[in-house]
């Protein structure tokens, strides 16, 4: 049904044919940018950009997930399908970029800072590093003695530790469909308030706790993607909704945690925007968005081990970037491409619950 007001967000998003994958591209490339600044020593000393460049590019991909996983639900409410699904999205590729960080990107680095690159394996470190981290939480295990004589040493990899909270939002939301909970369409909308309620005293009162902090930030993003969801029906959308909503999130960078205001806008924006771009070849079905995520971090660092902290800031990110997309096409083509086909595969008969509509 069309809103009023002209067009819905419902009524112009193509599940099939829209710029998602543009839209999280781009996130990424900003991720990649952001982690420019502390892998070559450099600080961001605006705490409006620290918030703009450090917190939106995780943040909406979080969004996204949120409305594309509640979508996923809403129209195959079956356990065994929404788990397998999400499985193969994140874990193939990831325990790839594990293995390649191992044995190929370490012992690059290891050459790199002037160490021998059987270090690792004479003591089994490689393989003590993807077992630790196999399971996607926790992401704190390293391999000893690398990187090092760089900004950020003894860290390979700084992105992975948000797959494991992506992870905990599809389980909750798998949840909360179970319980049928889902069934009661204001309940994300009441989740969200609830939240940013917690997260704004939690700002408040200053309490600096890793997983509470965390898992009220990205909570919060997932639910405001559900919350755009849930009320796509009657959601207008048009250029100047989406201008607006940009607006309001650019804004909302002056406060101290922006999300309180801009969560449901951004998500907004980023979906809205979506629908806007119609062009085949900005679809990207060749979608290396994850890759770029997962890959950029160590590459960065590879070539910090390399000496090349010394290029401007702007330089250093685009030729990571470079090198990151020839490693996301790869994880594209060999790994993600095929694993999602494997969706396709009847699966044992799990019940269906009814979708939330």
């Amino acid at each position: 049904m069309l809103s009023v007001m002209g067009e819905t967000l419902q009524s112009r998003f193509s599940p099939k044919a829209n710029g998602l994958n543009l839209i999280r591209l781009a996130l990424a490339i900003s991720v990649i940018l952001w982690h420019s600044f502390p892998i070559t020593g450099r600080d961001v000393d605006s705490p409006f950009l620290a918030q703009l460049m450090g917190k939106v590019g995780v943040d909406g991909f979080f969004a996204i997930s949120g409305y594309l996983i509640y979508s996923s639900w809403d129209r195959n409410p079956n356990v065994k399908s929404f788990l397998w699904a999400r499985v193969l999205r994140i874990y193939p590729a990831f325990l790839v970029c594990l293995i390649v960080t191992a044995f190929v990107l370490a012992p690059i680095g290891l050459i790199l800072q002037g160490s021998d690159p059987g270090a690792i394996f004479a003591r089994s470190e490689a393989f003590k590093y993807i077992g630790s981290n196999i399971f996607l939480w926790p992401l704190g295990a390293t391999l000893p003695g690398t990187p090092t004589d760089v900004p950020l040493p003894n860290v390979w990899n700084g992105s992975l530790w948000t797959l494991s909270w992506e992870f905990l939002c599809y389980l909750a939301l798998l949840g909360l469909g179970l319980t049928k909970a889902l069934n009661i369409r204001w309940l994300p909308l009441v989740l969200f308030i609830a939240v940013a309620v917690v997260t704004g005293t939690v700002a408040v009162m200053k309490i600096d706790v890793w997983v509470l902090t965390n898992g009220l930030r990205f909570s919060l993003m997932f639910l405001a993607g559900m919350v755009i969801y849930r009320y796509r029906n009657s959601l207008p959308v048009s250029p100047l909704f989406v201008g607006g909503t940009v607006v309001v999130t650019l804004l909302a960078m002056l406060l101290p945690d922006y999300r309180i205001v801009a969560a449901i806008p951004l998500a907004y924006a980023l979906v809205g925007a979506a629908t806007y771009i119609r062009a085949p070849r900005l679809q990207l079905h060749t979608d290396i968005s994850y890759g770029m995520y997962i890959y950029g971090f160590p590459v960065q660092q590879v070539l910090a081990l390399a000496g090349l902290i010394f290029l401007p800031v702007g330089i250093f990110w685009l030729l990571a970037t470079a090198i990151t997309a020839v490693l996301a096409f790869g994880s594209w083509m060999l790994i993600e491409r095929k694993a999602l086909k494997m969706k396709r595969r009847t699966l044992p008969i799990a019940p269906s619950f009814s979708a939330s509509g």
